[in-house]
């Protein structure tokens, strides 16, 4: 009897310390991750980094704010519909495949998607740091080190990266963000070129 309570407490013990340590690893996780999403502005705040916002027209942000409110409202609309359908025993199938789309809408369009600033409404250009896009109420970090190159496109100009943050592989400046659009693509190709030109050149 009294060597099985012992037991007891022991799988207790051991219990506990794994559930203190799974929360440990989390907490780290989670600093980690907030560490990493400060990191440009930290930078600049103590490096003085120089700065300069481009930001888009009146029209343009209206638009983008009220496209991006549009879009998650409508998607927690089809997330509480196909809730109450399961709850009431209606198509399940159907109810699960809105409930996916909704989900995954969410998701990949603001975390840890990021498709949300594809087409942000303001641009901060730091100067040998990095670009903070700015769409729907999220901003996102992307080093200077991550920029691939500028291209035209037929509605703007596309920026391509070296590597994908989450879902964006690329952003782009479209014709209607308005009379920066021509100098915030200038100062993104100046911010390449400068980092093209402190790189050591190889030979071959």
């Amino acid at each position: 009897m009294v060597n099985d309570r012992r037991q007891g407490l022991v799988a207790h013990l051991s219990s506990f310390r794994h559930t203190n340590t799974q929360r440990h690893q989390w907490r780290k996780t989670l600093f980690a991750t907030a560490i990493r999403f400060k990191l440009c502005r930290m930078d600049s705040q103590v490096a003085n980094v120089p700065t300069h916002t481009f930001k888009g027209s009146r029209f343009w942000v209206s638009n983008a704010q009220m496209a991006a409110i549009a879009g998650a409202g409508a998607a927690v609309l089809v997330l509480v519909v196909a809730v109450v359908a399961l709850s009431k025993g209606g198509n399940a199938r159907m109810a699960l495949l809105f409930l996916l789309i909704s989900v995954g809408t969410l998701l990949c369009f603001y975390f840890p998607g990021n498709l949300i600033v594809v087409y942000p409404y303001e641009v901060t250009v730091e100067g040998g740091k990095g670009l903070w896009l700015h769409g729907g109420f999220k901003k996102v970090c992307i080093p200077i080190d991550d920029l691939r190159d500028v291209q035209h496109t037929g509605t703007g100009t596309a920026v391509r990266l070296k590597r994908r943050h989450r879902l964006l592989g690329s952003f782009y400046i479209h014709w209607a963000f308005g009379p920066e659009a021509g100098s915030l693509a200038d100062a993104i190709r100046d911010e390449i070129r400068k980092r093209n030109s402190s790189e050591p050149q190889h030979r071959i």
